[in-house]
């Protein structure tokens, strides 16, 4: 419960009485909720979920200790516990709400909203133990998956059917889902930062790019490996070895007080 706390304290210090949570994986790290649909609210007094029937049963067995609300209408639920709590200012997600439910909640609702953004992110920032346990698993998860996947990468497979296979393993192996849709990319097309998995046949001397990661309980991997497909040829080396450089050199360069921005500059 030292999230909430946080939460409450952040809501004391603005002058707020209730922060509304809907983005759905803020809404998770919060509460635990996995369901796809629903809104948080958290005051000083009230910690409450709100969700259709669907996901009743969900709430009730992933949430011990959250009010469970069921609702027909957001809106008229939100008019409810307004009027119950006597609630005057709620803090929102700007980022995660349409400016339809905006302009639904100013019109039909009597409390003041103010769009904020960031308050559970920078708690997300720092990882318990749990959590880093869960990204190590996911990034195993993924690292093993290509492994296997490594012996069946030959000439005359397509993209798409590598692309497949590896989301099998990973999912074999206990990923809930994956990160992204994976990327595998050959020939020209590796030179496309997002390329969709396609139809193109692999052939010897094409370079293959896979950015591809997993999820375990909520936590993301993200890795991406380069391979050639056949023997390397001096052009593959080249290549190879100016990328691996430039990461080696900024990898050297992470640290306390360094930006993103300057990491890259070097890269």
């Amino acid at each position: 419960m030292k999230r909430i706390t946080r939460i409450r304290e952040r809501l004391q210090a603005e002058g707020a009485d209730v922060f509304l949570v809907s983005n759905p994986v803020n809404r998770r790290y919060l509460t635990g909720f996995t369901g796809s649909a629903g809104l948080v609210w958290i005051s000083n007094t009230r910690q409450a979920i709100l969700t259709d029937f669907r996901y009743l049963e969900q709430v009730k067995a992933e949430c011990p200790g959250w009010e469970l609300i069921r609702i027909e209408s957001y809106v008229e639920s939100l008019k409810t516990l307004i009027e119950e709590d006597k609630v005057q200012t709620i803090v929102f997600e700007k980022d995660y709400v349409t400016v339809k439910q905006m302009e639904d909640w100013q019109e039909k609702l009597s409390s003041q909203f103010i769009g904020i953004t960031g308050w559970v992110e920078e708690l997300r920032m720092i990882k318990s133990k749990e959590e880093i346990e869960n990204i190590r698993k996911a990034a195993h998860i993924a690292d093993e998956a290509f492994a296997k996947l490594l012996p069946t990468i030959r000439s005359g497979v397509t993209e798409r059917e590598v692309a497949l296979e590896l989301e099998f393993l990973m999912r074999k192996a206990g990923a809930s889902g994956m990160s992204f849709d994976p990327i595998v990319a050959s020939g020209p097309r590796s030179a496309l930062p997002h390329a969709r998995p396609g139809e193109r046949i692999f052939s010897v001397g094409d370079f293959v790019v896979f950015d591809f990661g997993c999820i375990v309980n909520g936590y993301c991997s993200d890795m991406t490996r380069t391979i050639v497909i056949g023997e390397p040829e001096e052009k593959h080396l080249l290549i190879y070895d100016l990328v691996l450089e430039a990461q080696v050199k900024s990898l050297e360069a992470v640290g306390p007080g360094k930006t993103g921005v300057e990491i890259d500059a070097i890269a």
